[in-house]
Formats: structure tokens, C-alpha cells, sequence
């Protein structure tokens, strides 16, 4: 690679044109090299400059930054002052992107696709309908109905999935309407859900905030991180009233039923914070739907006895492994571990269950359904009482654990009909991205019609 020659006085504006390739249209990779061979004291200036340059051009600056992180976080070892300048950046990441999105007075999410959706909106819509009112395309008259059909569609929206109700003989026949033409029908559906929750305006008052704090920001979910409402071990401060634990976990009610809705612990301490949480909050079950080799780059088997063994407890609080066992094998490698714990808290002592669904792969459909009714029911007998939380997790902690929650939810005896889409609805007003795989969301159906049937 070849090392750009800066001159100390050369001006941060000058600076940005080098690295950017002198040229007009921006190449990303010609601006990625260019940083990675700048100096430490260099590139502070870079950072600088970028979050000067955002107030007036949002757009450009947050690319740039966002191109700026991709290099920092390639790095595998670093210096405090380094560490320093990765922590700022990614800072900036998340508060240019909230900001951007705040401007447009839209909830969050990636610029691009929103850019995208509005062209669109406008070519399929607007202009058609702007020609057909005055036989020509005028500015003044686009922005008036813009504006008009962006009510109109937020009005459609607002949250009612009543058309959506299904009597429960019906489900196995849905689920087979949902997967045809490879499930067209499915994303209709779960596009009106996403829909109406990124206009939902409750939602768009959401924040996020502890997962910027810098302290927790490396192991904080970039994609999905919990609300600060309802994120799981947000009441635990040291003696400044600091927060002192952060976990990619939120506290959900659905169908009366509660959860504690966690992504993979990403490092060991992480894994301590959730098994303390969940014997705060009394959970007798908690479920894993990874597969242990998907998430190496975390702690994926955060409930083997040598993990627990060398786990950085906090306080009085732990979990000992005590037996596992195959509780059965099903079709397509998919098979349920069931390992006893123990957990402490001070002098207290009593009995967890972990359930290990094996072979799911992730985004992937149920590669076994039959196999996963049983982990539903033994989920149901371990844990009868809809007050007492259950936790649920995948890798990321909306997809997988997103279907099993409303699955689990909506399995109640004398159920007359059931709606789905009201329920992932629900689910995303406490927990962002839940139950996003068209696959995952026909099977939803699927598996209700087959346990609504037996029972």
C-alpha cells in the first residue's frame, strides 16, 4: 500500500481531499487505505474534521465515519490512545446515524434503505397520482401530496391486525398459503407488521442510549440493541450511581407471558451478568436456539460446567452445572440437551433448567417442528406460571428467540383464534427486528395449527 506523504500544515479540508483520492466521486476503498496509513495524531484530525463537517453535510459524514470505524475495528491490537480515537468513532456511528433519522423524523434505521423506500414511494405513487390530478407534474403539488399519502399510509397503518385473525382450525391451511410462490404471501404480511412499527410513533420515542455509553459500547448489539426502558439489569448501579452491567437483553410481557429476550453473551463477563440477572429475576428455564459453532467469537456455550467454572461472578450470585442430558433426537441433526444447574444466591440455593435446541440454523426455517412442539411443551412444564419469566436466546436475539417467544406465547389451551401479526407487533414494541424470516414466520402458523390440532 502506498503511504501518503502529509504535510504537517496541510489543512483538515485538504487532508480529507487526499484521502478521498482527489477525485470527485468518493471511493470508499481509496479512503479506507489512505486513513489506515495516517498517523495516530493524523487521524484524530480526520475525526475532527468529520464530525465538524456533519451538522452541514449528515449524509457524506456519516459514510465517511462509517468507513472510518471499518478500519479501526480491523485492527486486533491497540494502544489506549488508539482505543480512545475507536471508542469516539463508533460513538459517532450511532449518534450520526439517530441523527440523521431524527432529521427525517422517522424512527432508526440505515439511510440507505430509507432512501431507497422514499424513491420508490415516490415513483409508484406520487408522480402517477400528481399527473392524474392536474395533467402535468408540478414541485408545489408533489410536496403537498407527499405529504398527504404519507398520512394517509401511517393512518392504514396504525397498529389494527384485526383482518389478520385466525380461528385456530384454520392455521395449518394458512401456514400452506403463507409458503407458496416462495412465501410471497408470508412477506406481504411481515412487511405490514415492520411497517407499522417503524411508523408506530410510542416506537419512534424509544431510545437506546446506555449501548453508546462508552463503556458498554463494544459489547453492545450495533443492528438491534435493547431499549433503555425495558433492557434487562438496568437497575443495577454501583455505589455512584453508575451503571455497571450491560446486557443485549430486554424484559417482554406478550400474551401474559414474560420473557427475558437475550442475544449470545459476547465475552464472559457478559455470560456472569445474565445468569446473575436471570436468578434476580427468579427464572427457572432458560432456552439457547444457537448453534454453538455460529458464535465463536462469543461465549456460545455459556452454560457447560467449564464455562460456569471460569466465569468473573460479580457477587453472591452464580450457577453450577450439575448433569446433561439428550432429552431426544429428531430429523435433520436437530436434537434437545437438557442440563440441570444449580443456582446460588447467598445462602439460597435451587434448580435452573437449561434447553439446548440443536441444529437450527440461523435465519434458517425449523429443521424439525415436531422436534421443537416437544421443546415448547418441556419449556411449559418446567415453567408453568406465565409471571415467571422465561429467557430465550439466539445468536442475535430477535429472530429465532423472536419466533419461539410468540410461539410460546400463543400456545394456551381454548384458544378459540389466535393473531399472529398483532403479536410479533407487540413483541417489536418491546425488543427491535423481532421475527424477521418470512420461513420463521409461516412456521409460526404452522406449528400453532399441529399443537392447536393434537390438543
Amino acid at each position: 500500500m502506498k503511504v501518503l506523504e502529509i504535510k504537517p500544515i496541510i489543512s483538515n479540508a485538504e487532508l480529507l481531499t487526499q484521502l478521498c483520492g482527489n477525485n470527485k466521486k468518493m471511493k470508499r476503498s481509496v479512503f479506507r487505505e489512505n486513513l489506515a496509513a495516517l498517523s495516530l495524531e493524523q487521524q484524530n484530525r480526520v475525526c475532527e474534521f468529520i464530525e465538524k463537517a456533519s451538522e452541514n453535510h449528515p449524509r457524506n459524514s456519516y459514510v465517511l465515519i462509517k468507513c472510518f470505524s471499518q478500519v479501526l475495528d480491523g485492527k486486533s491490537e491497540v494502544s489506549d490512545e488508539e482505543q480512545k480515537l475507536r471508542d469516539k468513532v463508533n460513538s459517532l456511528v450511532m449518534s450520526m446515524k439517530s441523527d440523521g433519522c431524527k432529521r427525517a423524523n422517522l424512527p432508526e434505521r440505515g439511510l440507505k434503505s430509507l432512501g431507497r423506500e422514499m424513491r420508490g414511494f415516490y415513483r409508484e405513487k406520487i408522480r402517477p397520482l400528481a399527473k392524474e390530478v392536474s395533467g402535468k407534474a408540478s414541485h408545489e403539488l408533489d410536496k403537498l401530496l407527499i405529504k398527504q399519502a404519507v398520512q394517509a399510509e401511517q393512518e392504514q397503518v396504525a397498529n389494527d391486525f384485526s383482518q389478520y385473525i385466525c380461528p385456530v382450525e384454520d392455521l395449518e391451511e394458512k401456514a400452506l398459503e403463507l409458503q407458496k410462490d416462495g412465501h410471497k404471501e408470508a412477506k406481504r404480511v411481515l412487511d405490514s407488521v415492520k411497517v407499522a412499527a417503524e411508523h408506530d410513533p410510542t416506537i419512534a420515542t424509544f431510545t437506546y442510549e446506555d449501548a453508546r455509553l462508552p463503556q458498554f459500547m463494544q459489547i453492545a448489539s450495533r443492528s438491534n440493541p435493547p431499549y433503555d426502558f425495558n433492557r434487562a439489569g438496568r437497575d443495577q448501579k454501583n455505589v455512584k450511581g453508575e451503571k455497571t452491567v450491560f446486557l443485549n437483553a430486554s424484559d417482554v410481557i406478550v400474551e401474559g407471558q414474560r420473557f427475558v429476550l437475550t442475544g449470545c453473551p459476547m465475552n464472559k463477563q457478559q455470560a456472569a451478568w445474565l445468569w446473575e440477572e436471570l436468578i434476580r429475576q427468579n427464572v427457572q428455564v432458560a432456552v439457547s436456539l444457537h448453534n454453538i459453532g455460529e458464535a465463536t467469537s462469543r461465549c456460545p456455550s455459556f452454560w457447560h460446567d467449564d464455562v460456569l467454572k471460569d466465569l468473573p461472578w460479580t457477587g453472591e450470585r452464580k450457577v453450577d452445572n450439575v448433569s446433561s442430558r439428550i432429552l431426544i433426537e429428531g430429523e435433520n441433526g436437530a436434537k434437545i440437551v437438557e442440563t440441570k444447574l444449580q443456582a446460588t444466591n447467598g445462602h439460597e440455593n435451587r434448580e435452573m433448567t437449561h434447553l439446548h435446541y440443536v441444529g437450527w440454523k440461523d435465519r434458517k426455517a425449523i429443521p424439525d417442528e415436531k422436534l421443537y412442539q416437544t421443546l415448547l411443551d418441556r419449556m411449559r412444564e418446567l415453567s408453568p406460571s406465565g409471571n415467571v419469566p422465561i429467557s430465550i436466546n439466539c445468536r442475535g436475539g430477535v429472530g429465532r428467540t423472536g419466533t419461539t417467544a410468540a410461539a410460546y406465547a400463543l400456545e394456551r389451551p381454548g384458544q378459540k383464534a389466535v393473531n399472529i401479526p398483532q403479536t410479533i407487533f407487540d413483541l417489536r414494541k418491546q425488543r427491535k427486528g423481532m421475527v424477521g424470516q418470512n420461513t420463521q414466520f409461516s412456521q409460526i402458523y404452522s406449528v400453532l395449527g399441529r399443537y392447536f390440532n393434537v390438543s
